[in-house]
């Protein structure tokens, strides 16, 4: 009877260590690669839009499709922030203001139709020089712990270097 027992013992635990762990360890490798190729496509594409000073539907488009390549549920939130300077009207000086502009104002530009999936348009948002532009990406996905924390959640931007007008 000892015998038997410590067979079937020895047989669950080669199990784990055979079938279950390796599973694990590939599952959150999956998730390294998915969490660096969405790093790199956001990287890529503030870094191009901060660069050229504008964001075309076709650059736009371009961004989805190389987040849609993960298998993920992804929301992607723009945001411009413009820095205007206004005179004082009580002593004259100048003050900074700063206008937000979000997804809604953005790619209402980008594709002026109604209905974005059937939109050809070639729409472009411009920035000014000295501008932000920011792009948090988020998938729907989470860890699978208590917290609902997203499998990607990434956060990125800069200032915009060249106004192209």
């Amino acid at each position: 009877m000892k015998d038997s027992l410590s067979f079937v013992v020895a047989v669950v635990v080669s199990a784990i260590l055979l079938y279950l762990y390796p599973l694990t360890a590939s599952l959150d490798r999956q998730q390294q690669l998915i969490f660096l190729m969405t790093q790199q496509a956001v990287t890529r594409f503030v870094d191009d839009v901060c660069a050229k000073g504008f964001l075309s539907a076709p650059m736009y488009r371009e961004f989805e499709e190389q987040l849609a390549t993960s298998g993920l549920s992804i929301r992607v939130d723009l945001k411009h922030v413009k820095k205007r300077w206004i005179t004082s009207k009580e002593n004259g000086d100048m003050i900074e203001s700063m206008e937000e502009y979000y997804n809604p104002q953005i790619l209402e530009v980008l594709f002026p139709a109604d209905d974005y999936e059937d939109a050809d348009s070639d729409g472009t948002y411009y920035f000014a020089a000295g501008d932000e532009f920011y792009v948090t990406v988020k998938s729907e996905e989470t860890a699978g712990n208590q917290d609902s924390v997203p499998l990607v959640w990434l956060p990125y931007g800069g200032i915009v270097k060249n106004a192209p007008h």
